[in-house]
């Protein structure tokens, strides 16, 4: 089966705080998932981590990056307009 499909994730105005918990629950989960992934990767299989903790440092720049953000908004009193979306590309393996 092969095939993509684009899904809306987020599409809405918010407060500075709706913002901030959306953006940065989003960061949070996927800094867990990288920081289980490494884990047992290393626990498990004793397998090279060096992409999950790239991974790990990017997602805590961007962390920073949209905190610094939207604590400009929280100064000017703003209303935040966030829209993404998730593009899924379905491949088949490679035998």
């Amino acid at each position: 089966m092969a095939g993509s499909q684009t899904f809306k994730l987020i599409d809405g105005s918010f407060t500075q705080a709706e913002a901030r918990e959306i953006l940065l629950s989003l960061i949070s989960a996927k800094l867990k998932f990288h920081t289980l992934k490494k884990f047992s990767d290393l626990e498990r299989f004793g397998q090279d981590t060096m992409q999950s903790e790239k991974r790990i440092k990017e997602l805590n720049d961007l962390d920073k990056e949209i905190r610094s953000f939207l604590d400009t908004a929280e100064t000017a009193d703003c209303i935040i307009s966030i829209t993404s979306n998730i593009d899924i590309l379905i491949t088949p393996k490679n035998k």
